[in-house]
């Protein structure tokens, strides 16, 4: 394959993941904004040991399905659900 033929390729694969990067770029901005301080106050938490119980476990892995439930709606683009 020639080097022009190889660079064409390599642009038409780019154009085809575009709409794709597109979409979940668009998801990402979705998301809401990380609060900071908070990340902070838990990571503290976590390091004294004082946030490790079943009921904050079952919250966070709850709060995190939901979130990435948000990026795979099945209204994003084929094949990326």
């Amino acid at each position: 394959m020639s080097q022009q033929s190889t660079e064409t390729q390599s642009l038409t694969d780019m154009d085809s993941i575009g709409p794709a990067l597109s979409h979940w770029k668009q998801r990402l901005r979705e998301l809401p904004e990380v609060r900071l301080e908070k990340v902070q106050s838990v990571r503290g938490a976590i390091r004294s040991s004082c946030y490790e119980s079943e009921q904050v476990l079952e919250s966070t892995l709850q709060q995190l399905s939901n979130e990435v439930g948000v990026l795979c709606r099945k209204d994003s683009p084929a094949g990326w659900a």
